[in-house]
């Protein structure tokens, strides 16, 4: 070696695996990996380009999946008066339900609609709640078999998306807070 000439890195020397960590670790790195690759043999290449489209490919479907996510609905509480409105409307409901199956369902689909339109929850048909999803085709199958336990079993899945959405009685809880028994 020369005065001003520079030693040669340790990697250089090591071998092919040294040399090939250093120069993916370092700008142009892939491309040097490519070229590589390619004088060792080309079905090599192949699996490499195959495995990187693989990762790409999830990374895609991962980032739509991300997005298309149901959004955390923000619910506003109902206040007293149209918490109460609802209350006596799913009564009526559920006591027609005897009477007229089919139009109590769909009378239980609006009204759960009109709740959760109230509330902020986001109205697009795969940000429903589940259950409602399921209660739409619950009701759709019984109106095609002429079933009444299929109306039955919808409006059960109706009344639980209602108990749920319908958020805790604060007029209950106000008065209890204002009421001291005295002795």
């Amino acid at each position: 070696m020369r005065a001003g000439d520079q030693p040669e890195p340790d990697w250089k020397r090591a071998g092919t695996a040294d040399y090939l960590m250093h120069s993916i670790g370092s700008a142009g790195g892939l491309w040097r990996y490519f070229k590589w690759r390619c004088r060792m043999d080309l079905t090599g290449l192949v699996v490499d380009l195959v495995i990187l489209a693989v990762i790409l490919a999830v990374v895609i479907s991962i980032a739509r999946t991300w997005q298309n996510r149901p959004a955390r609905a923000n619910l506003v509480a109902l206040p007293p008066d149209s918490r109460s409105r609802y209350v006596a409307a799913w009564e009526r409901i559920e006591k027609r339900f005897m009477d007229a199956p089919e139009e109590a369902t769909s009378e239980a689909d609006s009204l759960l609609l009109a709740m959760l339109g109230e509330r902020g929850h986001p109205m697009v048909e795969n940000r429903l709640p589940s259950q409602l999803r399921s209660a739409r085709r619950k009701r759709e199958a019984g109106r095609r078999r002429h079933r009444t336990e299929d109306l039955r079993q919808a409006l059960l899945d109706y009344r639980a998306v209602f108990n749920r959405m319908i958020g805790p009685e604060t007029q209950r809880e106000e008065v209890a807070e204002g009421r001291r028994e005295t002795a």
